[in-house]
This record gives structure tokens, sequence and C-alpha cells, in this order.
């Protein structure tokens, strides 16, 4: 093939001569060598390393430095290692973070040092460690030394100065986290009780929005975009189901059947034929049966008169009719053992406990709608009355979570409000005025997401326990032992101090 010297001799020749042609192949031939030939610039200038090749020389800085002050110290540097050391150098200046960790990495094998973890220890192997990095510049005995002598000024300052401020660190974290537990543990004490019947409620159904029982950043944004107020009246429409169901089961009556007057008055009926017959047992207990039904009634009456005035007159005079019949109880289980049928006072116990129930019930009970009011149980657990199977774990969450068990009748119904639709149309008409299309106008669906947040809000997974606890990184960095903190804290100030090592 013929060089571009001699192309251009022929072109020469061609054009002397007059030949058109061959000049115009000459010339083509001429254009295609020097445009497929490499510049000046592109032969000389230096292969571009690549990110891998740049973090891997980096992390390779920390050992070459070891091995070139080491060699330093047996006399000096060759100039190829002195090339070796000014590359290392620039892959430091390339990639510090990965030259940093590094060096800190090199410094591993101090931990098995003993008496490193004290002040004095880590002075002296930081200043060893300083030592052993490599000094640039003109490779005489005094300019050696005297680099030498800097690092491990370096060196030793660094490494004690880590240890000192580790110290004090580890020091620090393990008194937080004395206090952070102290604080949790006293937190957790403090809501015990609370968090009991929050328990016992779940368990039996009841429903709670997380932000009053521990909030969450979700749980907040879940439940304001379904709207607080309305978050709580719907959780008070499912919690009175709940609190019904609860009343039925103690009183034995069906998930299907509702509670009415009559209901509680054939459960009476009922429990009340172990009473008729204690009462044929002696004329004393015919009449104390009597008297037994007169008190129950006053006390009731008196007692329902109380829940609608207030008055101190008629709680004292309600008590006194409970006091009566508690007392007529008494005498009948009294005829009973002198009769010598001592099987009925069993009988009489549980009767007398279901009978109670009927009124305790009937005291909470809105005959209209079937429904059990949850804040009536309330104030008889607040004023220490003795409630049971089921109808005290009404109570105790009534007088926990008020908020939520108010009674269904007197609660609106969630989402019932004017600014919804207003809001729907408001986002529609925005939305389509900032993309300009009919899309924007599904921007008026955003407000019917206000439906599924409330659900999602009282839905299992947002039906969490409280949890009392410290920070979990300040658990782990408490939990460590003080040597891996010291250790840890020295590596980095001693990896520090090689990155600061004389030129």
């Amino acid at each position: 093939m013929a060089t571009l010297e001699q192309l251009q001799s022929a072109l020469v020749k061609a054009d002397a001569a007059g030949d058109v042609e061959a000049a115009r192949a000459f010339a083509g031939e001429i254009r295609r060598m020097r445009s497929s030939a490499p510049s000046p610039e592109s032969a000389t200038k230096p292969k571009e390393e690549s990110t891998f090749e740049t973090y891997r020389n980096g992390l390779a800085s920390g050992p070459i430095n070891l091995y070139l002050g080491a060699k330093q110290m047996l006399g000096g540097l060759s100039p190829e290692e002195q090339s070796i050391y000014a590359q290392n150098k620039e892959s430091e200046k390339k990639a510090p973070g990965t030259s940093f960790l590094s060096n800190v990495l090199t410094t591993v094998p101090t931990m098995l040092i003993p008496g490193v973890n004290t002040v004095a220890g880590a002075t002296a192997v930081g200043a060893g460690l300083g030592a052993l990095q490599p000094v640039g510049g003109e490779q005489t005995a005094g300019n050696i030394v005297r680099g030498k002598l800097t690092n491990a000024a370096i060196g030793g300052a660094v490494g004690g100065a880590s240890q000192f401020t580790a110290d004090k660190i580890g020091s620090a974290v393990r008194n937080r986290l004395a206090t952070s537990t102290a604080d949790a543990q006293a937190t957790a004490s403090r809501n015990s009780l609370r968090d009991a019947a929050l328990s016992e409620g779940r368990d039996a159904g009841y429903v709670v929005p997380q932000s009053q029982v521990q909030p969450t950043f979700l749980s907040n944004r879940v439940e304001s975009l379904g709207g607080k107020a309305a978050v709580k009246q719907e959780a008070s429409i499912r919690n009175q189901e709940v609190t019904n169901a609860l009343a039925r089961k103690a009183l034995g009556i069906a998930d299907d059947q509702p509670i009415s007057q009559g209901a509680l008055e054939g459960i009476r009926k009922t429990s009340g034929d172990v009473y008729a017959e204690v009462a044929s047992l002696s004329p004393i207990a015919k009449q104390d049966l009597e008297a037994l039904k007169v008190a129950r009634n006053e006390a009731q009456g008196w007692f329902t008169a109380y829940n609608r005035s207030a008055r101190p007159d008629d709680l004292a005079k309600a008590k006194a009719a409970r006091e009566l019949s508690d007392m007529l109880e008494k005498s009948l289980e009294a005829e009973a053992v002198t009769a010598g049928r001592t099987d009925l006072i069993p009988k009489l116990i549980n009767a007398r406990k279901q009978i109670a129930k009927t009124y305790t019930v009937e005291r909470a009970l809105n005959k209209a709608t079937g429904d059990v009011s949850a804040p009536v149980l309330g104030r008889l657990v607040d004023k220490g009355k003795p409630l049971s199977d089921g109808l005290d774990v009404i109570g105790r969450f009534n007088q926990s979570f008020p908020q939520v068990t108010r009674p269904a009748a007197g609660t609106q119904a969630p989402g019932v409000s004017f600014f919804e639709p207003v809001t729907a149309g408001v986002a529609g008409m925005m939305g389509h005025a900032a993309t300009g299309s009919q899309m924007g106008l599904l921007a008026a669906g955003v407000p019917l997401l206000r439906g599924p947040a409330r659900s999602l809000a009282l839905s299992g997974p947002m039906q969490s326990a409280p949890t009392y606890g410290t920070n979990r990184l300040l658990q782990l960095a408490g939990g460590a032992q003080p040597e891996t903190i010291n250790a840890l804290a020295r590596m980095i100030g001693m990896g520090g101090a090689a990155s600061l090592a004389a030129e």
C-alpha cells in the first residue's frame, strides 16, 4: 500500500501531466488517509481511569502507604518507589472517601494491642502508625526524619484525642440510654391501666384511632384525610355494636335478639324460680322474697332517677334500697340453711348475679333503640361498682376512650357534610385548569377518598398496640462494649491522621 508521501508525489506528477482523473483519485486517497490517521493529541493523551479503577486504587492506597513508609525507614525510596508514591497520592485525591476508608481499615490490627484502649496507649499506637506513613519530597535523611516526626506527632495527637473523645462519647451514650430506658419504663407504667383496657377492648372488637393511642406520621396522615371528627364518629358507631354484643353475651341473649325490657324481665323471671323455691321453705322466707322484690324495684327506680337528675338525695335512697336488698338476700340464704337446703345457696348466688346484671344493663339501656350506653357503664366503673362478664370491659374501655364510645343514637353519621361535594367540585375545576384537559376533572374524586381513609384508619393493621422503648440506633450504640466503641473511634481518628500525613 502506498504511503502518504508517495501519494502526494503522484498527485503532483498527475497535475503536471494534466491527468485530471488521476489527480482526483490521488487527492481522495490522501484525504481518506489523513482522516483515518490519529491526531497528535490523541496519541499522547493518557488513558482515562474507569470509576471502578479509581475506587479500587483509592482502596489500595492505605496498605501501599504503610509499605512505602516502612521501606523508607530501611533506607529511602528508589526512583520507581517514588513514582508509586506519587501515583498513590494522586489516587487519594481522586477518591478521598475510599482512601480514608482504606486508612481506617489498616488500623484494624491495632485493636489487638494490649492497653490500646487507654489515652496513653492510643497515643503511642497513633504515633507508631503516623511514623509508618511515607514522606514525599527529597529523599534525604534530614527530610525523611523531619517528615516521620511530623507524621508521628500527628498520629499520636489524633490517636490520643480519638480515645479521649471515644471515652466521653461512650459514657454519654450509655447515660442517655439509661435515661431513655427509664423514661420509657415510666411511660409504660403510667399508661398500664389504659393499655390494659385497650388490649382487652380490642380483643373484644373495639376500634380506636391510632392518634389516641400512639400517633405516627402515617396514622396522622390517614386520619387527616378521613377527617379526625369523622373517624371518631365512625369508630363510635362501630363500637356501639361491640358494646351491644358484650351486653348480650353477659346476659345470655342470642346474637340475633334485641336487648329489650321484655328480654330483661324474662331473664329475671327465669332466674327467680330458685327464689320461689326458697320462699316455699318457710313463711319468713316468703316475706323476705316479697320485700326483696320491692327493694330491688325501689333501688332501680332511684338509680334511674339519679341518672337523670344527679341529685344526691336520689343516690342516697338508691343505695339504701340496694343495701336492704342485700340484707334480704342473706336472710333467704339463712332460711335455706335452716331448712337443710344448702344446695340452693349456689343457685341463689348465680341467680342474684344474673338479676343484678339485668338491672345494670337496664340502667344503661336505650329502650327505643336497644343500644347499651357505654358511658353509663363507664360511670359505674368509675364509682367502683363491681361489674363482670364483659360489662366491666365496656366500662373500662369507655373510661379510657370516651370519644369513640359515645352512644350511636346521638352520633352523626360520618361523611355527611355540605363541604365534601363543594370541595370535590372545586378540586375538579382546579385540576381541569391546571392540566388543561378533561383528565384534570379526576381531581374531583380526591374528597371521595375520605371514606376509604376512615376505613383504613380503623382497620386491623392500624390497630397496633403502643410500644415503649428507646431509639433503635441508641440501643445498638449503648449495648456495644466500651472497647468496641473506643476501637471504632480510634480507627476513624487514626485513619484521618494517616490522611493528614506529611507530603
